[in-house]
């Protein structure tokens, strides 16, 4: 006897399995506190969410590291003292940010200190702040936003010291013929004697040892060095043991703004 014929049943269609979402916990969170900006000449690293922060500087014509912070940096919540008559006279903030015409006036003065290649790069760094900062005024200015294509035409004019001059000179011109226009250089040559004032400042000792141990820990590091290498080599070159407690530490960093040094797991940064 023939067998009935099995029925045809529909084949299954396979069920598509969910996406995969990463799960929030195996995602490494990028924990990195600094960033890294390089030219040909030279790379700067600095805290990720302030351009003024201590910096770390890597002269690649040299081949050496300098640890800096900008003495203003220091000052600037006591620029904001002084009796100035409305905030447009204040050099800085409310926030105690420095405005973009402040910034402009370091980078002027950087120019002509010195002329070996780190001096030059903390110049450019400086210039770029004063750019960005110019730029983010005039937009809450005007409530226009700056077009990407105008702002990298002025970030290229502030890697070149003479072009920058040349077109700040060119709009100091337009400055000084606008209405109000004694107003606006008194006001900048107050401010130039603030700067003056700050520069003339004694350098605090301690301050000179971190920056050099930053230095050290960099340059056997190959790159950005870790907190804790810094404060071996700071704790060995302070000369009072009563200097070197760990809230001495803490304490200088955080006042050099340098805490975005990472914790650990020093890798080798690209010289």
């Amino acid at each position: 006897m023939m067998k009935r014929p099995a029925k045809k049943t529909a084949a299954k269609k396979p069920i598509a399995k969910p996406e995969k979402t990463p799960d929030a916990l195996s995602v490494k969170a990028d924990k990195t506190k600094y960033v890294r900006s390089e030219t040909p000449e030279f790379w700067i690293a600095h805290e990720k969410n302030d351009a003024t922060s201590g910096f770390l500087l890597f002269d690649k014509k040299t081949r050496k590291y300098h640890a800096l912070l900008n003495d203003l940096k220091l000052h600037f919540p006591h620029l904001a003292k002084g009796g100035c008559k409305n905030s447009s006279d204040s050099p800085v903030d409310e926030l105690h940010i420095p405005k973009g015409e402040l910034l402009l006036l370091m980078a002027l003065r950087q120019r002509f200190k010195k002329h070996d290649i780190s001096d030059a790069a903390i110049a450019s760094h400086w210039r770029m702040l004063a750019i960005r900062r110019l730029s983010n005024e005039l937009e809450e200015t005007t409530g226009k936003a700056i077009s990407e294509a105008n702002l990298k035409f002025w970030e290229e004019i502030s890697k070149d010291e003479s072009r920058f001059e040349k077109h700040i000179g060119e709009w100091l011109i337009v400055k000084i013929q606008d209405d109000g226009a004694g107003d606006f250089l008194i006001r900048l040559g107050t401010w130039i004697n603030k700067i003056a004032h700050i520069e003339s400042l004694p350098v605090d000792d301690r301050y000179k040892i971190f920056f050099k141990s930053v230095e050290i820990a960099a340059q056997t590091a190959g790159g950005v060095p870790t907190k804790k290498a810094v404060r071996s080599i700071f704790e060995n070159a302070v000369p009072n043991p009563q200097l070197i407690a760990e809230s001495t530490f803490d304490s200088l960093m955080e006042r050099l703004c340098f805490s975005w040094l990472p914790a650990g797991g020093r890798g080798k940064s690209r010289k």
